[in-house]
């Protein structure tokens, strides 16, 4: 970004140019906020949901005080500083066991969730839960064939107030493990199937479902289709169509998506895939709500492989997403992706800070992102991160007497003032050696004015 000031004043002309460098992605800060100890909790896999409180809210796949020596599985708080709170162990029988998924915070102030494992019968086919104030209610247990099993993905609350849902597996069109099925569920724990795949319309839904523009809902099948999984639209009283089918003959479009689509404000849908791709290491994709499909990028071990989690659009228009494997270190990364494809690594994890994300980044009411791992950190049971965001500051230029104000905010840290004489091509630009004073929420430097023109800069 470039910005230019001309002062005019005694007889002098001050030229001030105000550059604020272009990067491939904001100025940001790693933080690990917390180290899971298995008895707090182990292996999450799914995403945040931040609550009222201005609390996080997740689950742990595994640890907790039930099931050792894994454990079967968390909910928790946590405050923005990092301080976890356990809320519920689950123990398989009772309440479920084993979530995969993140927690949904309804119209009714209650978070509702699934659990792969589990169940109150006995079927050990996992659950659909309310919890509210930490108390832990089992709404459904699934039975296999009659209503699905295994839910991989959380909840979605639609417009019409109702819960919407995958399981994995179950449904009546395979009597052994099952292809899965879509269901609608009300928050007093009625349950309706909607959709009963059959491998030919998709199989093995792992994905939460989104509510698009049109009130449909769309998602998306690891399997199944013509063979490589599909992303579907489906009208919320139970009608199935195939927007996308992954396919073997052209393996550069992606295979095996595993992570819900999202539909960003130009009205088409981003996605990732699990496999295929230049490399076959995954892909993210544009989808147009008709079916056109754009590989946007492909892969490939450096810049990151695998991704199984939902991307998100945040304030600034681009894309924020993880790669559970690859980067400089193969234990995974954070990107950014502009949504004509430009992708920047933030973080590629190296183990001590965590290692294979397997959820997605979710972005806060303080504007930063924060995520999980599912391995890593210095007991090898998962972290909490946070990455902090700041936008390029803006240089402002004012002029006080003979004096020249230059000032930019005190938030963005490790950008240095410089200034030149010219702008020809070869520049020299020269450290201000003025330390910036602090005033209120600012930097503030003060120069005299002379009598040749002058261009600043702020520099990382």
């Amino acid at each position: 970004m470039q910005k230019e000031l001309r002062f005019l004043g005694a007889g002098l002309v001050l030229a001030a140019s105000l550059f604020t460098l272009p990067t491939a992605a904001p100025a940001q800060t790693f933080q690990v906020l917390h180290f899971f100890q298995n008895t707090n909790g182990a292996s999450p896999r799914a995403s945040l949901v931040e609550g009222s409180d201005g609390n996080f809210y997740g689950t742990t796949y595994a640890g907790g005080i039930y099931g050792a020596p894994l454990g079967l599985g968390t909910v928790f708080r946590m405050t923005p500083n990092g301080s976890v709170t356990t809320l519920v162990s689950f123990d398989r029988t009772t309440n479920g066991s084993n979530p995969y998924a993140e927690l949904r915070r309804g119209s009714d102030g209650n978070f509702y969730g699934t659990t792969l494992f589990g169940g109150a019968d006995g079927y050990n086919l996992g659950t659909v839960f309310q919890m509210t104030n930490g108390l832990l209610n089992t709404l459904v247990s699934f039975h296999g064939e009659t209503n699905g099993s295994n839910p991989n993905a959380g909840l979605f609350q639609a417009s019409d107030g109702n819960f919407y849902g995958t399981t994995r597996y179950g449904g009546t069109n395979d009597p052994g493990i099952g292809f899965g099925t879509v269901f609608r569920i009300t928050n007093k724990g009625l349950l309706t199937s909607l959709v009963h795949f059959n491998n030919t319309n998709g199989a093995f839904p792992r994905a939460t479902l989104i509510q698009g523009s049109n009130g449909d809902l769309f998602g998306t099948t690891d399997g199944g289709g013509t063979n490589y999984g599909s992303v579907f639209r489906l009208t919320t009283n139970g009608v199935l169509s195939t927007v996308f089918s992954f396919s073997g003959t052209n393996v550069n479009n992606g295979r095996n998506p595993q992570a819900a689509v999202l539909q960003t404000s130009d009205g088409n849908l981003y996605g990732t895939t699990f496999t295929g791709g230049t490399s076959n290491l995954g892909t993210i994709f544009k989808l147009t709500t008709n079916g056109v499909l754009t590989t946007l990028v492909s892969f490939n071990g450096t810049n990151g492989s695998n991704p199984r989690a939902t991307l998100i659009q945040a304030s600034g228009g681009n894309l924020y997403g993880t790669a559970s494997t690859g980067g400089a270190n193969g234990a995974g990364t954070v990107f950014q992706v502009t949504t004509n494809g430009v992708l920047t690594t933030l973080v590629s994890f190296n183990f001590t800070n965590g290692s294979t994300p397997l959820a997605g980044v979710i972005q806060a009411s303080d504007g930063n992102l924060y995520g999980t791992t599912g391995l890593g950190g210095t007991n090898d049971y998962g972290t909490v991160f946070r990455i902090l965001l700041s936008t390029p500051p803006t240089l402002n230029v004012s002029v006080v007497t003979n004096q020249i104000r230059l000032s930019w905010a005190t938030n963005a840290v490790g950008f240095t003032l410089q200034s030149t004489t010219n702008l020809n091509p070869i520049v020299t630009w020269i450290d201000s050696t003025n330390v910036p004073a602090v005033s209120g929420a600012q930097f503030v430097v003060t120069n005299n004015i002379s009598g040749s023109a002058r261009f600043y800069r702020l520099k990382k």
